[in-house]
């Protein structure tokens, strides 16, 4: 958790720690962990980003790695009405963005920038983030 720790500038409430390591290792289902990353820090905030989808695996310090299927998973995320898709900066530069219309198409190197980003966009009311206050 000390990657949630440093994007939201404050001890988180619960100690944990996830490893989703082996990136080297061929296997299923590592492009979860930056959204599963954002769920955490939903947890913490109690914000939820009702209309953004994330892609993108995880080093062990919060840096955001390539994954396959970018684009068939943003094809999926803008047929089912999503607004924007956090991607990997790597896959970002060799996706045909100029395939999709009606979804923002977000590239992030590190996990700190995916906080960024959001609070830009939730600043500007571009989104459905729900807080519990």
């Amino acid at each position: 958790m000390y990657v949630v720790s440093d994007v939201l500038g404050k001890n988180v409430s619960t100690p944990l720690y996830v490893h989703m390591g082996e990136g080297g290792v061929e296997k299923d289902g590592p492009s979860a962990a930056v959204a599963f990353f954002a769920a955490l820090l939903s947890k913490e905030t109690g914000c939820v980003w009702s209309d953004t989808a994330f892609t993108g695996e995880l080093d062990l310090s919060g840096c955001v790695r390539p994954v396959g299927g970018v684009h068939e998973k943003v094809v999926a995320a803008e047929r089912a009405g999503i607004k924007r898709v956090f991607v990997p900066r790597y896959n970002y530069d060799r996706l045909r963005r100029d395939a999709f219309e009606n979804i923002e198409i977000i590239p992030i190197e590190h996990v700190i920038e995916l906080w960024k980003v959001a609070g830009e966009i939730y600043d500007r009311k571009q989104t459905n983030i729900i807080c519990n206050q």
